[in-house]
């Protein structure tokens, strides 16, 4: 088995989006780039992609354990601070940003966070989320250590 292709680039009227599931991203004024530049079009994909899974998931257990009053249990976990984090920095420009923490938060976090092999330095503040940072291996792990988290620990 190979590696799952690109999704197709769709028009409308006014923009280029791909589609992935019900997900759609609009590619506004990058059309140019995207159907000409190749590293355009992957950097743009992995966005799309880093935003689905580490934001989506961060959004979807946080409300969940806000609501089931566990959340507690969820800041409890390795690796909840590294993806707060890293989800404040996708939302945020793909910069990191740790001056948006509250006084509370910036008191008590102790750089660097380290959550198996990824590591988050306070060096990274201004600076661009890269992928040599945080790659496809820090991505799967959070993924692997949420769904465990789910099955195993929440009610």
């Amino acid at each position: 088995m190979g590696h799952p292709s690109a999704p197709d680039l769709l028009d409308d009227e006014k923009n280029t989006y791909v589609m992935i599931n019900d997900y759609r991203q609009t590619f506004h004024g990058q059309v140019k780039h995207l159907r000409e530049d190749k590293e355009f079009l992957l950097q743009s994909l992995h966005n799309l992609y880093l935003r689905a899974l580490i934001c989506e998931s961060y959004e979807l257990i946080s409300e969940y354990c806000d609501k089931t009053k566990q959340y507690e249990l969820l800041k409890s976990e390795k690796w909840y601070l590294p993806l707060r984090l890293v989800r404040n920095c996708i939302t945020h420009s793909f910069r990191w940003n740790f001056d948006r923490l509250s006084k509370k938060e910036k008191k008590e976090i102790k750089f660097p966070i380290t959550y198996r092999s990824l590591c988050i330095s306070r060096d990274f503040q201004d600076q661009p989320l890269s992928f040599d940072k945080f790659n496809w291996v820090h991505i799967w792990n959070i993924h692997i250590d949420i769904m465990r988290f789910v099955e195993e620990k929440l009610c």
